[in-house]
């Protein structure tokens, strides 16, 4: 799997934070990584938690890659304007590349 291929190399304490894949350990494992999937079915009160305490959501680990692929948490008016922020606060520093599909933060 490319995606977990591509974190692979990652500090290995680090988190992913995945979002389309469900509940999915699919990245996790090929990635050799710790992972919170946020499934597609999440509601605005589990984004929130993320956006605002993403330390506690991580067990205290730094998460070291983002992981968008295809979800609908973008078209629903309320999960949007989260969803947004946890993107722009997670990603903040991070390279930016498309990999299978997704968007892939690091």
């Amino acid at each position: 799997m490319a995606l977990g291929r591509a974190v692979r190399d990652l500090p290995a304490d680090g988190v992913l934070l995945v979002f389309g894949y469900d509940w999915s350990s699919e990245i996790a494992y090929y990635g050799e990584h710790r992972a919170i999937a946020v499934p597609q079915w999440a509601s605005t009160e589990q984004l929130e938690m993320i956006r605002s305490q993403p330390a506690l959501i991580a067990g205290g680990l730094p998460i070291v890659a983002v992981i968008d692929c295809p979800n609908n948490l973008l078209s629903d008016l309320q999960l949007r304007p989260v969803f947004e922020a946890i993107l722009a606060q997670q990603t903040r520093g991070m390279h930016l590349t498309p990999l299978a599909g997704c968007k892939l933060w690091r």
